[in-house]
């Protein structure tokens, strides 16, 4: 839903510019995108690139060529500690500072945390820190066993979520920091 909305606004904005856009998906793989960024720089016809990343943060050798050659390309929610793109992105730190400050206004005081791994994916480091933020500035404590960080096969994702919850009965709200686990 989210990546649908903005290719939408994509495709509307270039088209009331003459603009067309060719969409390439890469289903998150690093290799295909790297790939796919070198097929899309011998195509002359193609002027730019607005990239959504796979879900690393870690900058390919052929996103590294679009920068030295300065083609004109834009990433879409993440950043890259190695080297500045042109980006678009959220906060994600405030979207999770504000969605606690939300829940606790709402009454919950019991509120955990899900994620994937933090290595390499901003994104859900910084939703953690919002959420530490906000727990901390309203008092409420953060306990170990409420926060859960986990790179468990997809497979198995189900029953890790349900043990989770299971061992956290108590919890009034969860506040999940990614899209996969939601």
């Amino acid at each position: 839903n989210f990546c649908g909305k903005i290719v939408k606004e994509m495709l509307e904005l270039a088209d009331a510019h003459g603009y067309q856009i060719l969409l390439k998906y890469t289903d998150g793989h690093a290799e295909t995108e790297n790939r796919i960024l070198g097929e899309v720089a011998n195509m002359p016809e193609v002027k730019g690139v607005i990239l959504f990343p796979s879900d690393f943060n870690l900058c390919g050798r052929e996103l590294l060529n679009y920068k030295i050659q300065n083609y004109p390309i834009v990433i879409l929610d993440r950043h890259y500690k190695e080297i500045e793109f042109d980006i678009v992105c959220h906060d994600h730190y405030q979207g999770a500072y504000d969605a606690v400050n939300q829940l606790i206004e709402k009454g919950h005081s019991a509120i955990g945390f899900i994620s994937r791994s933090f290595a390499h994916v901003s994104s859900r480091k910084e939703r953690y820190q919002g959420f530490t933020s906000a727990m901390i500035e309203h008092n409420k404590r953060i306990r170990a066993e409420r926060v859960k960080i986990t790179d468990e096969d997809v497979r198995n994702i189900v029953e890790v979520l349900k043990e989770y919850l299971m061992h956290n009965d108590s919890l009034t709200a969860v506040l999940c920091a990614d899209n996969f686990l939601t």
